[in-house]
């Protein structure tokens, strides 16, 4: 035998030995006492004493070996594991659990001892042996791990509303682009649509004050917390003209002129930066890609007008003799354009070394989401295709072009189907369809 292995077997001994001693130790205090609770007390203070003084002692194979002993009980195991979490790592009141053959009802109480963590309790509940139990027991952590998440989240917010608050009240004293930076991470921390239209608000009321000292704002600012178009959609014209009147008769918000709002005013600037993008995707892409809003169609002609001027303004000089005026006016008014013709009009305005990736992303797309109406599913992917222009390639162009072209066709047929027996008749048309 080598020396190592004389080293191991007399080191395995050497353990053994003083395990032995402890437990003989325990059940001597056990056995002095005189009521059963004073023994499980005595014993449970025993086995700590022996597990601080001996820091490389096995702590599962410890109590294992006095779950054996028979006049020692399981009450002392869950004890001991009580206290154990005071001295040693919450790691080890889970091998505990998972090591020691305990009954149901033990583990519970050991799950529900004030020290456990949840994440803890998850991974000693998967220990129960009663399925029933074990089943009520993750449910019950469930339910409190939703109360703290929830918790969690309510005090998030709060503490976001709190903030918002102070910055409403102050924001005149922020410079505007520290603001919108300000704002844009307090965003990013929460998707409450309340916290949003709070947000909303205090970009209106910095706006407001600009546009008293200034007699204007910069809708480019705000357009990075929120989109041109909901700003138009969500009436921001008008939540700034409220604000607007809550500070026009502050002296400290006075310019150098008797500065006055109009909602009118505020959408013009609004429209500028949507006329922007859609003059940026047109020199990007060849197509026109105007928002579908219910709000365009309210413009007053002479809005309609000045909206066309100056995406013609932001159209290179070199694309604005393609551009077509129509087109826009088209949509203003909300008649329909074709999709379809969308599609071919994009593949064909891509060189064709740059197609590829995305349209098999189209592709792929259309064939996964049936469920959605496809003209709201094409919408998507042609911004989707524009943003990912760099990574086109060149393939399968004709053969998505001609899915994309089925799936309309058999799309609008349904709705027909479904209009018609709606008004009582099931009579179909075949005939209608998109052209390449």
């Amino acid at each position: 035998m080598s020396l190592k292995d004389i080293l191991k077997k007399t080191f395995g001994k050497t353990e053994k030995a003083k395990l032995l001693e402890s437990i003989e130790a325990v059940k001597d205090t056990y056995n002095e006492a005189d009521t059963k609770k004073e023994a499980i007390q005595n014993a449970v203070d025993r086995i700590v004493r022996e597990i601080k003084t001996s820091p490389n002692m096995s702590v599962t194979e410890f109590l294992k070996m006095i779950q054996k002993e028979e006049n020692l009980s399981n009450d002392i195991i869950v004890e001991a594991t009580r206290q154990i979490l005071d001295i040693k790592p919450e790691k080890t009141a889970i091998e505990i659990v998972e090591k020691i053959d305990l009954p149901s009802k033990d583990i519970l109480e050991i799950i529900k001892l004030p020290d456990v963590s949840l994440e803890a309790a998850k991974k000693m509940a998967e220990e129960i042996p009663d399925e029933v139990l074990q089943k009520q027991e993750r449910q019950r952590l469930d339910r409190i791990e939703r109360e703290r998440r929830e918790a969690a989240k309510v005090k998030k917010e709060t503490e976001i509303k709190e903030k918002l608050r102070k910055k409403y009240i102050t924001c005149e004293k922020i410079k505007g682009s520290d603001l919108v930076e300000e704002l844009k991470k307090l965003q990013r921390r929460t998707e409450s649509e309340e916290i949003h239209t709070i947000i909303k608000r205090v970009l209106a009321r910095k706006a407001a004050i600009e546009w008293r000292r200034s007699g204007s704002t910069r809708v480019a600012s705000i357009a990075q917390v929120i989109s041109p178009e909901e700003m138009l959609e969500k009436d921001f014209p008008q939540l700034v003209g409220i604000e607007f009147e809550s500070v026009k008769d502050k002296k400290e918000y006075d310019g150098p002129k008797d500065y006055q709002y109009k909602e009118e005013d505020m959408q013009n600037l609004i429209l500028s930066e949507i006329a922007k993008k859609v003059a940026g995707i047109y020199n990007r892409v060849g197509i026109i890609d105007m928002p579908q809003l219910e709000k365009m169609k309210e413009l007053t002609e002479q809005q309609e007008e000045g909206f066309i001027s100056e995406v013609q303004q932001y159209v290179d000089a070199k694309k604005r003799k393609t551009l077509d005026i129509e087109k826009i006016k088209k949509e203003f008014r909300g008649i329909e354009i074709d999709e379809l013709g969308e599609l071919r009009e994009l593949v064909e305005k891509v060189p064709e070394q740059d197609r590829g990736e995305i349209i098999r992303k189209l592709k792929a797309t259309i064939q996964n989401q049936k469920e959605e109406p496809l003209d709201i599913e094409v919408e998507k992917q042609l911004a989707h295709l524009r943003d990912e222009l760099k990574h086109l390639k060149e393939e399968d162009a004709i053969e998505i072009l001609e899915d994309t072209r089925a799936e309309v066709k058999d799309r609008r047929k349904q709705r027909r189907e479904e209009a018609r027996q709606n008004n009582g008749t099931t009579q179909t048309d075949d005939t209608e369809e998109y052209s390449h």
